[in-house]
């Protein structure tokens, strides 16, 4: 099997510009396209223009808030911010600006799946796997998972005991609860704000908030399929990569996924380091690592088959 080279030490360093960045244009993606979905509706663009480019619009802002999921990943990976407090509690706030979407919960059990990735004890493999057609990936994948991280967050909340496949994350059990609460009062924080848009403008919360949102299910939903489907077990094959330039683009870099299995810890605009370091080292050629470069080869995976657990 191959071993994991040492990476130097910088590759792990998170830039605080750069992590920045990452959640000004994960936030700023939802909002500005949001808000150009809801110009373009009501603009005098002739509707052959104008179906086209809502689309794009309505694509855009659900990546924004698909990005903002990966900021609370990388949060609670500790890969934000040099100081881990710092990297989650802006992790927390500025993925709540997703509805439903608790990032505690999902920290929780995430690092289960780096230790079992694609086998029986995977807590995400465990869910997905039960989808087999387009339409059940599409609307019920993501909202299983969801399910799963809310009742996570009031497990802790409410003292609960807490499972075998809870991850044990370096905070004592009187901070996980602090980050629950927190939680919780920055997801009431963001709801009210789109509450009151859509009270004072009711095409606003229906264009730029609600339509979004249901399309991040349907495409989030497809995520762990094209990441892990007909992937191995075991190091530089349980994952795979995608490393088609716009792919970088609208996941900044978060599309590496290979690379953060192998490294967790490095902040996702440094994974494309690792994929030219090793890649010069013939690993990926000698490993037959799953890297696929075409833009369109990404949907050849949305309804392949899971690898069987052993």
């Amino acid at each position: 099997m191959q071993k994991r080279i040492k990476l130097p030490l910088n590759f792990y360093q998170p830039n605080i510009f750069l992590s920045t960045l990452f959640i000004l244009y994960s936030g700023g993606m939802f909002v500005i396209f949001a808000l150009l979905a809801r110009i373009v509706a009501t603009d005098n663009i002739p509707l052959v223009a104008r179906i086209p480019l809502m689309i794009i619009c309505l694509l855009g802002a659900q990546q924004g808030l698909h990005l903002l999921g990966f900021v609370a990943h990388d949060g609670f990976h500790f890969s934000l911010y040099p100081n881990k407090y710092v990297s989650v509690f802006a992790s927390i706030f500025f993925s709540s600006m997703i509805v439903g979407w608790p990032a505690i919960g999902y920290a929780l059990v995430h690092p289960t799946h780096h230790r079992y990735t694609n086998q029986s004890q995977d807590p995400d493999r465990q869910i997905y796997v039960k989808y087999k057609s387009v339409w059940q990936r599409m609307f019920l994948a993501r909202l299983a998972i969801n399910r799963q991280n809310v009742r996570h967050t009031f497990d802790v909340l409410l003292g609960r005991s807490l499972p075998d496949y809870y991850a044990r994350l370096p905070f004592n059990q009187q901070m996980i609860r602090v980050f629950a609460v927190v939680n919780i009062l920055t997801l009431i924080f963001w709801l009210s704000i789109y509450i009151a848009i859509t009270i004072f403008d009711p095409l606003t919360g229906i264009i730029g908030i609600l339509l979004p949102h249901l399309l991040s299910i349907g495409i989030s939903g497809f995520r762990f399929y094209v990441e892990h489907a007909e992937t191995g077990i075991g190091p530089f094959c349980n994952s795979r990569t995608r490393t088609s330039w716009l792919m970088s683009i609208l996941y900044f870099f978060n599309n590496y996924h290979l690379e953060h299995h192998l490294y967790p810890s490095v902040p996702c605009y440094k994974l494309p380091m690792v994929h030219r370091l090793l890649k010069e080292q013939g690993i990926y050629e000698q490993a037959s690592s799953p890297i696929e470069k075409g833009l369109f080869s990404d949907f050849s995976f949305m309804m392949a088959k899971l690898t069987d657990a052993p």
